[in-house]
Formats: structure tokens, sequence, C-alpha cells
């Protein structure tokens, strides 16, 4: 008798054809957190302080025309579309994605949505960083 386990209901073997819930939420957070490491960081003189209204108000309209077209979808989508109960995220990021007609590991599909909101959190976030110690540094003297 063998030990393996029969793998026919796992969800690696499910292929979803929409987004976990869970990639929109954290795309917002990684833009809340670009926005406010932006104001954080680089509000110093008034020259500054308009161009960060502008591109709050940009992220804030882009996310709203994201919600707004997200709830028209989610209130008129046809009812062979919705699923009776969501999948964990963790079965989800374990199981394939349809793209394009073809499939490719959820995992990766939400990677490569994710990746260019983290690079812009992560990159303004150590941008900010050197920028205040760069001027911390250079107003005490450190560095003529």
């Amino acid at each position: 008798m063998s030990r393996e386990h029969v793998a026919h209901n796992h969800p690696a073997n499910e292929t979803y054809t929409q987004l976990h819930s869970t990639v929109p939420k954290i795309a917002a957070g990684f833009v809340a957190w670009f926005v406010l490491m932006a104001w954080l960081f680089f509000d110093r003189q008034s020259l500054v302080a308009l161009p960060l209204a502008f591109i709050t108000v940009l992220f804030l309209v882009a996310g709203l025309c994201f919600s707004a077209s997200f709830l028209v979808w989610f209130r008129h989508r046809p009812g062979y579309d919705s699923h009776p109960s969501e999948v964990p995220f963790r079965d989800w990021i374990t199981g394939k994605f349809a793209v394009w007609g073809s499939q490719q590991s959820a995992g990766q599909a939400a990677t490569e949505i994710l990746l260019p909101m983290a690079a812009a959190a992560f990159g303004i976030t150590v941008m900010g960083l050197i920028y205040t110690i760069s001027g911390s540094m250079i107003g005490s003297g450190m560095v003529s």
C-alpha cells in the first residue's frame, strides 16, 4: 500500500480566472504607503507641498475610479460568475491563474501585478531615508 497522497482535490490543481480579493487590498496598501512616505520624507519646504498635493489627488482619483469600476462590476456580474464562498488566499496563491488563454502560477501572477507598486513604495522609502540622513549630516557639519 502506498503512502503517497492523491492530489486531485489539491488547490494547486485549480485554475482561477479572477484575482483574489486580497491582491487589490495589498495594492491599495502599497499606494497608500507611497503617498505617506512622499509626504513624510519630502514635505520640507513650501515649494514641495503643491506637487505632493497634486500627486496625492492623482492617486486618490485613480483609486476612486478603480473602486467605482469594481463596484459596478460587482453589482452587475452574471450569476455564473460568482462563487458561493471565496477561496482562502493560501489556496488561491498555490493554484493556477488563467492569463490570455494560458495559465501561470497564481503566486507569479500576483507578484507581477504587485511588483511595480511595491518597488515604488520601497523606492520612495529608501530615497526618503537617504535624503533625510544626508540632510542631517550636512546640517550637522559632518560633511563639508
